[in-house]
């Protein structure tokens, strides 16, 4: 057994190259990435499936296994049973952690894969129910991740104006660092060694472009 997501925000489906590589996976053609073919059951193999997938050294950073009290007895209490807490470890494939996740299941797939039950639980979750077993999405409200936090930093560090800066564009007038005599002096150098006449006898120059410009 692998741990695995459904992302519909991904456009393809992955899997992690050390699952191809422990199940010997066969390759169906080359890319930028691999391209390989998974065969994927439930628990109880009452359903299984092949699935073009795309192999990917990690799929996401390790997500630990739910151990909110509350939150496992509102799933029981729901009729709500997650392969994740019921079958043994030992059974999980992994490569150094338990919580590792090898498998991301995208648009391209996931729809198909979806039974259509949907249950609103009274802590805020959605389960969706699947072929494969129940999957829960959503937020219980509790806290705020250290990702959402450096991203929150990150983005305020940022001026607006840096956003849509002319000189960023490339379209500034340089004269901070340059004399007008200089720059004239350059698109005068520029138009003499650029000029060229085609075939049909018109002539040609290139525009230029600032050589030292902040980079996007």
């Amino acid at each position: 057994m692998i741990r695995l997501i459904i992302d519909s925000g991904s456009s393809g489906s992955y899997i992690s190259e050390f699952v191809a590589c422990k199940l010997q996976l066969k390759d169906l053609g080359h890319e930028t990435v691999v391209h390989d073919v998974i065969n994927l059951s439930n628990v109880d193999n009452s359903f299984d499936c092949a699935l073009n997938v795309m192999e990917q050294k990690t799929i996401c950073a390790p997500i630990p296994k739910l151990e909110n009290v509350k939150l496992i007895e509102e799933f029981i209490n729901c009729g709500i049973y997650l392969s994740d807490l019921t079958v043994n470890e030992n059974f999980c494939l992994y490569e150094s952690n338990v919580n590792e996740i090898h498998g991301l299941i995208g648009a391209d797939c996931a729809g198909k894969l979806f039974t259509g039950e949907i249950k609103n639980l009274p802590s805020g979750l959605v389960a969706m129910n699947t072929y494969f077993g129940w999957t829960i999405m959503g937020r219980t409200g509790e806290g705020c991740s250290a990702s959402e936090v450096l991203l929150s930093l990150y983005a305020s560090d940022l001026k607006i104006c840096d956003l849509w800066s002319l000189d960023s564009l490339g379209i500034k007038e340089p004269s901070i660092s340059q004399s007008k005599s200089e720059i004239e002096e350059a698109v005068k150098d520029h138009f003499v060694r650029s000029l060229r006449r085609d075939d049909e006898g018109r002539y040609q120059v290139t525009l230029p472009w600032l050589e030292v410009h902040p980079e996007l």
